[in-house]
């Protein structure tokens, strides 16, 4: 029953696979990344029909970062100040679609449709998330066809979430 899960979702060491279809076997959105904030949530997992696969944890970065700031919640109420894993998403969104503005040489439909993978990549390579993925039959040769001017967007995106990841430790120290 929904009241069930949702208690489990916010439950400390319930560590819940949270697995659901992609139809279009597009990656992990922000609304699925953001599931790795409730404490009961070990990962996500999206499944496409073309036999894509996506799946994100929280990665060793983040939650080093998370120790170095101030508690995930007081007395059940989350704490004022508190850096969720959405902080980072929304970071590396907005790195990914200013990179893309400036390469007009990625067709826009493959762009919008590797959105949230590039995003998830450039997560990844920062330690914001862990996400492995396996593209399947055309959607696998879309992504190869961008594969250099993707990585430059990762990249891009990864070092401005890295920056902010680092930064918390800094000023923790």
């Amino acid at each position: 029953n929904d009241g069930e899960l949702s208690e489990r979702l916010v439950r400390v060491g319930e560590d819940l696979l949270l697995i659901h279809n992609h139809p279009e076997g597009t990656g992990l959105s922000d609304t699925d990344l953001g599931q790795l904030t409730n404490p009961g949530v070990s990962a996500i997992i999206a499944l496409g029909h073309d036999g894509s696969v996506h799946a994100a944890s929280l990665g060793k970065a983040f939650i080093a970062f998370q120790i170095a700031g101030p508690p995930v919640s007081v007395a059940g109420f989350e704490s004022p100040g508190h850096t969720t894993i959405m902080t980072f998403v929304i970071s590396a969104e907005r790195e990914v679609r200013r990179q893309r503005a400036r390469s007009f040489a990625i067709d826009e439909h493959a762009f919008l449709s590797h959105f949230h993978h590039i995003v998830s990549l450039a997560l990844d390579e920062a330690g914001a998330i862990r996400y492995r993925s396996v593209l399947a039959g055309v959607r696998r040769d879309s992504f190869n066809r961008f594969r250099d001017e993707f990585g430059h967007i990762i990249e891009e995106a990864r070092h401005k979430v890295a920056a902010g990841l680092r930064r918390r430790a800094t000023t923790a120290s």
